[in-house]
């Protein structure tokens, strides 16, 4: 009997070992690889379950619910969620793939509230009990692409695959780290709809996706900071561009006519050429307040856009840049604006603009910045515009009222051909700074032609081609524009008034019936081909004040016999004096000035007097 109790006794010690080491090692319940399915609920700092619950039975019990997340139709893991967290879960995380591990030939593409993948799951989704999430792998095949290697970092420069829909262009490629995707490395891949390019590449070259069609989707790392290469990207709808990028660069966006809306981060300085130009569908844009300029072309042809307001650090608008952006209603500029220039056509086509106010810090609006913006009734010129360009407002044909301010020296040919303010003569008063073609209808004037006292310039082109035969210019007169009286063959005497200080390029040009000439002491400088073709001129005075005389400026004027050019003058343009053979010049100046050239004068002397051409 006692060997019986000392044998069960042992057996009972035997039997409490064993249970001990198979709880010191979990009972042999191996936990698996953390790819496969599991139901168990793990240590989840939404779990109200968790730890010790030393309040006894005085808690309140705490709803909670358990999602399901599933990967490729697999049940990767159950996660939880309770009231004190909203309902809202943390996402379990996914290792080993490209991002992580450069010998991995798979990407994570996150989590959805949809076996289509088509609505991602954020922070602030709530779910209830039952739900679930879902997620899939993306195989990668780095062997598709084509690179290059320069110093241990690797440019994509072509893809093989001309099936792909959805493409992941890696970090790395045979371990060598990514950094940019070269020009032209997918153009024309049509196939593809869905780009994931993964963190690490920094820049996107010209070009890189070329007409790539079908793409509507693409998602872009903050690790890039050199933006292009999507133009005619037609299906593109939705793209968020990275802190990093400085410079939207050219042609960037062209064509990307499914594009509605893109926000631009407060890191760009700089809107380049045709960056978002034939952007049809896109509406809306809010350029920050680090961009200073804004390219050439750069929202060519944004048909929807409806408005836009420009940010004080922005100094320039460049040629053509909201070119026909025909639904265009709003133009509003920040206080303290930099703006100094509207470029070349810069507005041209913005048929529904109906008012702008330009910032003061204006000082020139270009040639046709605003032609054929026909629904513009009113529009207030800055004091500090000292230049209108050429046909800067013609066929704004419902502008009724232009106030041009005392500083402007130059109103280029036809800046308001076809407006309605100024194609009535009825409405001039002393004052008034602008004389031109299509105002006083130039072209039809013949005979003599007072110009009303108080006119402070002559435009461009203003009587160019006319029958006037003589001119009285006021003293109130201070510019005379280029070609004003260019081509006027019957124009016989013109006097200069003293307020002028510069005869443009082509003034007299072609006036072959023009013997004399009175110019006033104040002017100092004559433009290229100011007189040229003047063949009736016999004689002319320059006085003192020149002090240069541009190209061609008495070219062919062959009646000219004698001229006496003043020692104030330091240059003069080459072929000044070209074919007037009857012509002889006398210098004051004790040596050659400056671009002195004769193409008649085939040894080059220095002229000092007496010279005689042939």
């Amino acid at each position: 009997m006692k060997k019986f109790v000392v044998f069960m006794l042992s057996v009972f010690l035997l039997v409490c070992c064993a249970i001990g080491f198979m709880a010191c090692t979990g009972g042999g319940n191996d936990s698996g690889d953390t790819d496969k399915p599991s139901t168990e609920e793990p240590n989840n700092p939404n779990n109200p379950d968790d730890g010790d619950n030393e309040g006894g039975g005085n808690e309140p019990e705490i709803s909670k619910i358990s999602v399901g997340a599933y990967i490729d139709g697999s049940l990767y893991q159950t996660v939880y969620t309770d009231e004190n967290a909203g309902y809202k879960i943390e996402t379990p995380v996914i290792s080993d793939d490209i991002t992580t591990n450069p010998n991995s030939e798979r990407y994570f593409y996150g989590w959805f509230m949809d076996k289509n993948f088509q609505t991602p799951v954020t922070d602030d989704t709530v779910f209830k009990e039952d739900d679930s999430i879902y997620g899939t792998w993306i195989d990668v095949y780095s062997n598709d692409f084509k690179y290059s290697v320069s110093q241990g970092e690797a440019t994509i420069t072509g893809f093989n695959h001309n099936t792909a829909t959805v493409v992941v262009v890696p970090c790395y490629i045979n371990s060598f780290p990514v950094t940019t995707i070269g020009s032209n490395a997918f153009k024309d891949k049509t196939m593809i709809r869905t780009l994931i390019i993964c963190d690490g590449i920094e820049t996107i070259q010209k070009d890189a996706f070329y007409n790539c069609d079908s793409m509507n989707k693409v998602v872009v790392p903050d690790s890039v900071t050199d933006l292009s290469g999507f133009r005619f990207c037609s299906s593109l709808f939705e793209i968020e561009i990275p802190s990093g990028v400085t410079f939207i660069d050219i042609n960037a966006f062209t064509g990307c006519n499914s594009l509605t809306s893109i926000e631009l981060p407060s890191s760009v300085t700089s809107i380049g050429k045709g960056a978002f130009a034939h952007c049809s569908s896109l509406t809306s844009i809010e350029i920050p307040s680090s961009v200073t300029s804004i390219g050439h072309s750069a929202f060519y042809n944004c048909s929807n856009l409806t408005s836009i307001e420009i940010p004080s650090s922005v100094t320039s608008i460049g040629e053509s840049a909201f070119v026909s952006c025909s639904q265009l209603t709003y133009v509003t500029f920040e206080a303290n604006s930099q703006l100094t220039s509207i470029g070349d056509y810069a507005f041209d086509g913005c048929n529904s603009l109906t008012s702008i106010e330009l910032p003061s810090s204006v000082t020139s609006i270009g040639e046709s910045a605003f032609a054929h913006c026909n629904n513009l009734t009113s529009i207030e010129i800055p004091s500090g515009v000292i230049s209108i360009g050429s046909s800067a407002f013609s066929n704004c044909d419902s502008l009724t009222s232009v106030e041009i301010p005392s500083g402007v020296t130059s109103i280029g040919r036809e800046a308001f051909n076809g407006t309605a303010y100024y194609n009535d003569t009825n409405n001039w008063e002393n004052g008034i700074l602008y004389i031109g073609n299509y105002l006083l209808n130039g072209n039809s004037i013949s005979g003599n032609y007072v110009v009303k006292e108080g006119t402070l310039l002559i435009a461009e082109a203003a009587f160019e081609n006319s029958a006037l035969t003589n001119i009285s210019i006021p003293n109130s007169v201070t510019y005379i524009c280029s070609s004003a009286f260019r081509g006027c063959s019957s124009l016989t005497s013109v006097e200069i008034p003293s307020g002028v200080t510069s005869i443009g390029d082509f003034t007299f040009y072609g006036c072959s019936s023009l013997t004399n000439i009175e110019i006033q002491g104040s002017v100092t400088s004559i433009g290229d081909s100011a007189f040229s073709g003047c063949s009736s001129l016999t004689s002319i005075e320059i006085p003192s004040s020149v002090t240069s005389i541009g190209r061609f400026a008495f070219g062919r004027c062959r009646g000219l016999t004698s001229i006496k050019i003043p020692s104030s003058v330091t240059s003069i343009g080459e072929s000044a004096f070209v074919s007037c053979s009857k012509l002889t010049i006398y210098a004051e100046a004790e040596s050659k000035p400056e671009g002195w050239h004769f193409n008649w004068n085939p040894n080059g002397r220095t002229v000092k007097w007496g010279y005689k051409g042939n």
